[in-house]
């Protein structure tokens, strides 16, 4: 297993812990309260998807810094070079970012801790299989590239490492630009179903910021690598 997908899985496995410890609290919630039992399971089912998306996006957002260490190690293109110092020096802060959301969060989440104000009466059941489709649907964007991608063509970074000259150039681009189409539907996916402000601003700039660097990349592609 390489670095990068241990990193995924590492993510994966305490997301959908903490997702599963949000489950556990909703079902322990007081049967002779249902009105209040309803409003705070919507409220955690949101911060679930809240705390899904940063747990798993610390482990993706590593994937790409390790790739961009290894692009300044191993390219001699300077647009490429100056493309991982940013990817680097964004991600990195992201990171930080993204674990103290997810710290957060999980206090927020802990007993004694009350979120809403008793609005939203009956909504919790009606959004409750969305909810759970669209963490699954964030799961399955990670576990398709744990299970076929550490890039495009299922390349290992370590594989990648072997590479030199414009061979490596072609191969990083591919795997940069698939890594940042999965970064693009998570962060869609917090749009939709996240309600934290810090995170959902985050996702928004993730958006903005990935796509340009994707357009960029297929732009030296085409430019450099045509047939």
């Amino acid at each position: 297993m390489t670095s990068t997908i241990k990193h995924l899985a590492a993510g994966t496995a305490l997301a959908l812990a903490l997702s599963g410890a949000g489950a556990t609290a909703a079902v322990a919630s007081p049967t002779h309260q249902p009105s209040s039992a309803s409003a705070q399971t919507g409220a955690e089912r949101h911060m679930n998807h809240d705390r899904h998306f940063a747990v798993m996006m610390v482990p993706h957002h590593q994937g790409a810094t390790d790739m961009a260490e290894l692009a300044l190690q191993k390219s001699e293109r300077p647009e490429i070079r100056d493309l991982a110092e940013k990817i680097i020096e964004a991600q990195t802060e992201e990171i930080q970012q993204l674990e103290a959301a997810a710290q957060r969060l999980a206090a927020e989440n802990t007993p004694g801790h009350h979120h809403g104000h008793g609005h939203g009466h009956g909504h919790g059941h009606g959004h409750g299989g969305h909810g759970q489709s669209m963490n699954a649907d964030m799961q399955g964007a990670m576990m398709g590239e744990m299970d076929g991608m550490d890039g495009m063509d299922g390349m290992s970074l370590e594989e990648l490492a072997k590479l030199s000259g414009d061979d490596f150039d072609k191969a990083f681009l591919e795997e940069m630009i698939a890594h940042h189409q999965v970064a693009l539907e998570m962060a869609e996916m917090e749009l939709q179903m996240g309600t934290d402000p810090e995170l959902r601003a985050m996702a928004e700039k993730m958006i903005e910021d990935q796509q340009a660097e994707i357009e960029l990349m297929q732009g030296w592609l085409e430019e450099w690598f045509a047939a």
